[in-house]
């Protein structure tokens, strides 16, 4: 539901709002924290790659309410499911999750 669903309407979503800003912005996002090769080849295909962007993900004002139609589906799915569980939903309300203690072998980023 998350990786097929709310995943491809949220980038389109956003490459919708990104896209319609200043054309150095979108060069920064699409170029921050990728591969060397992926900057130039952003940097290379420079006002056309919007208009791929663009074509390739659908990104228009019907593929934006279709999008927007699946963020609403998957959060109304998601609340669904919660607020069915007594469990989830009392213990969120409740009493936060237990934390590792010092013995835990996890690392703090892995909690």
């Amino acid at each position: 539901m998350f990786d097929r669903r709310l995943g491809p309407a949220t980038r389109r979503l956003g490459y919708f709002h990104a896209l319609r800003g200043d054309p150095a912005y979108v060069e920064e996002l699409l170029t921050a924290e990728v591969p060397a090769w992926e900057a130039r080849a952003v940097r290379i295909l420079g006002s056309v790659l919007p208009r791929i962007l663009r074509f390739g993900l659908k990104i228009d004002e019907a593929g934006v309410a279709r999008s927007t139609t699946a963020i609403e589906a998957v959060f109304a799915t998601v609340n669904e499911r919660t607020s069915a569980s007594p469990t989830v939903a009392r213990r969120s309300r409740e009493t936060p999750l237990p934390r590792p203690t010092s013995r835990s072998r996890r690392s703090p980023r892995q909690w």
